[in-house]
């Protein structure tokens, strides 16, 4: 490892000349080794266009989710982090509006979750995870979720779940486009900007996207009280110093040489500009405590993809370039402002994927193998304290993955991923079985066991201070079982059904304790036992009236099975801190001749913010909370141009609430979309 007191432009340059390095060197190592329908009138039609292509692999005994077309297009100018947590049982931990928000499987740690773009991971390979508020819905065309095991299938890492963001070609010939404004409260403005052409072999996608909010809330903040005056109301105050930039570019480009190839090339680069407000309980004056965090990303993907009759074939190469530059100031009494936090860390990973799927006995039996190989360059530094650390990491992982049809009803999926990090041999072997109890009501019994392992980040090894480098490798055993049901009852019913019961055991648990050096370190805890329900049901139809509903369900039992460190410890047993043991959403749209009118309803249990699970004090749990909110809109035409407006209004009953302790929550606000398409 090599250490260094500081980022200098000496260190910079030979960082830049490593990864030169590294770009030049890649090729030669790896060388060797895509609308519920609603109203007629509103619908724009499509030509007809033949694609040549296999059906997606399927892993059989799993639980998959995919977020409805329907519900992408009606939050278009939302973030992931708000799409997730209104539309699956995946907990999102938020630190406010336009803060950072994280992801949590089956109560499992933010960095259990491994999200992938068109193929590639995007995790921080330092901080383990994604921060979902910087990612617009806008930006992405497919979202789908692999809960609990079923992700090895796709990634390697995620002990919890993983989630698969992908762009699709478009099938409609010659130029589209469409502009969307969004106007919010709290100064909130946001444009998104598309641009398409589609020709005969080739075709072109560019997304456009920017936003600002003042962010400048008022709430009551119960943490402060006039000690003098008892009876003296909580004051009402400001969120300040909490505005956000975030603008973005997203290029596709695609082109067919035959019918049974297709080259894609996907660019994507992002950039947030933020202030981070201070905390509830700060009394300080206006010049203390002013934070911000820059945050700048660039990802691109190069892909072949070969179509054949019985077999597909794809290469794929990735970079993902990510910048963070956080810096906390404050003014010295009676003197400057000066930081006292100048903090950055920069990633560079490149990417190598390779896969091959066959089908025999008329698609009886279906084979796959891949190869994934990532190699990582960090660079992280503070510079008022002169500390930081520099290293690299390697992830060359194999899948050998077989589906097979044994009999009409019954069905096996038997993969493992056997994989090498920085030196380490790891092997995550999965095996589902499917049984179709009744054709007619689609009615499936689904069971599968599985072995994942999940690797320490480069913060947790290497960190000033505070790094660990003797930490070992987290291990999840886990087993799930459930059913669901679709049927179709007529022309224009559905209804389905999905019940899942897992256990989980993960040993080696990463978690970060205050240490006796007044700095946190990162050490194994022996295990820590997850169970629980997820479950969803679904209704949709209608001819004149047309109306669609679901609802997600989650019971998360989450618990610390370590040995007590000390005669205090009173943790054991007791629910992970952030983890509610209940949570749930629903989404209900109706639509008639162009108008709408849609209900999201989110709800999560309490949530302890200590180890030992104490109500003593407000400060030791967050209270349950139910949020709502509603849109209305229409869609129509105006000559050749479809317009969409919308009006929706968060936090319908104006709740007072908290999701991170210390972090301040808006009241009821409003926002306008209104979309032009062509």
């Amino acid at each position: 490892m090599k250490y260094f007191r500081l980022k200098t432009e000496s260190n910079q340059n030979s960082a830049k000349m490593e990864v030169r390095s590294a770009i030049a060197l890649l090729p030669f190592l790896l060388f060797s080794v895509t609308l519920w329908g609603q109203d007629s009138s509103s619908v724009k039609r499509l030509k007809t266009v033949t694609v040549t292509a296999k059906s997606k692999y399927e892993v059989k005994g799993a639980s998959q989710t995919r977020i409805d077309t329907l519900i992408l297009q009606r939050n278009v100018n939302s973030s992931l982090a708000e799409l997730l947590s209104e539309n699956t049982p995946v907990f999102i931990k938020s630190y406010g509006r336009g803060s950072l928000a994280t992801a949590s499987f089956r109560g499992t740690a933010p960095s259990h979750t491994q999200v992938t773009w068109n193929g590639i991971n995007i995790n921080s390979p330092m901080l383990g995870m994604v921060d979902f508020s910087l990612i617009p819905v806008y930006f992405l065309d497919d979202v789908n979720l692999s809960h609990g095991g079923a992700s090895v299938s796709n990634t390697s890492g995620s002990i919890g779940g993983s989630i698969q963001l992908d762009n699709k070609p478009l099938t409609q010939k010659g130029w589209s486009g469409q502009f969307v404004q969004g106007l919010g409260s709290y100064s909130t403005y946001d444009e998104f900007g598309q641009l398409n052409y589609v020709a005969n072999k080739w075709q072109t996608k560019t997304r456009l996207y920017y936003g600002y909010s003042a962010n400048d809330f008022s709430f009551k903040n119960k943490e402060i009280k006039d000690l003098e005056n008892p009876l003296a109301p909580y004051p009402i105050q400001v969120n300040k110093e909490a505005e956000y930039h975030k603008a973005g570019i997203l290029q596709e480009v695609y082109f067919r040489p035959t019918l049974k190839d297709q080259l894609s090339f996907n660019i994507w680069s992002m950039y947030t500009d933020r202030k981070l407000p201070r905390l509830t309980t700060s009394e300080a004056d206006e010049n203390a405590n002013i934070n911000s965090q820059f945050d700048e990303t660039l990802k691109a993907v190069v892909s072949w993809n070969r179509y054949e009759h019985s077999a597909n074939y794809f290469l794929r190469l990735g970079y993902d370039h990510q910048d963070l530059d956080f810096w906390l100031k404050n003014q010295i009494s009676g003197g400057d402002i000066v930081k006292a936090i100048n903090s950055t860390a920069t990633s560079n990973s490149f990417y190598f994927q390779s896969e091959l799927n066959k089908s025999f006995i008329e698609d009886k039996l279906k084979l796959k193998g891949r190869l994934d190989y990532t190699l990582s360059k960090v660079i992280s530094a503070e510079e008022v304290k002169m500390t930081g650390y520099e290293e690299n990491r390697s992830d060359l992982s194999f899948l050998l993955s077989a589906e097979a049809n044994l009999t009409k009803r019954l069905f096996l999926t038997a993969l493992v991923r056997q994989g090498i990090i920085d030196g380490d041999y790891y092997a995550s072997p999965f095996l589902g079985t499917e049984f179709l109890i009744n054709e007619n009501y689609d009615w499936k019994l689904k069971l599968n066991i599985s072995q994942t392992f999940h690797y320490p980040t480069l913060n947790d090894l290497y960190y000033l201070p505070g790094g660990n480098p003797n930490l070992l490798p987290e291990r999840s055993n886990a087993i799930e079982i459930g059913t669901s049901i679709s049927k179709k009852l007529n022309d224009t019913f559905n209804f389905w059904v999905d019940i899942n019961a897992y256990s989980s055991t993960v040993k080696n648990w990463i978690i970060w304790l205050p240490s006796y050096n007044q700095f946190w370190v990162p050490e194994n805890m022996r295990e820590v036992k997850s169970k629980g329900v997820e479950s969803k049901i679904g209704i949709s139809g209608g001819r004149r009236f047309t109306f669609k509903s679901h609802v997600n369900f989650a019971w998360t039992h989450s618990v610390n099975n370590d040995d007590p460190r000390n005669w205090a410890d009173e943790s054991v047993g007791k629910q992970l801190v952030y983890i509610p043991e209940y949570s749930g959403n629903l989404f209900s749209n109706i639509a008639y001749k162009g108008y709408y009118i849609s209900y999201f309803f989110n709800y999560y249990s309490t949530r302890y913010t200590t180890t030992s699970n104490e109500k003593e004090t407000k400060r030791d749990f967050l209270y349950p909370y139910l949020m709502s909110d509603m849109a209305i809109g229409k869609d129509f035409k105006l000559r050749k141009t479809y317009v969409g407006l919308q009006v929706k209004v968060l936090n319908l009953f104006n709740e007072e609430y908290r999701t991170i302790l210390r972090r301040p929550m808006p009241g009821r606000n409003y926002y306008l979309t209104i979309k032009a398409s062509f």
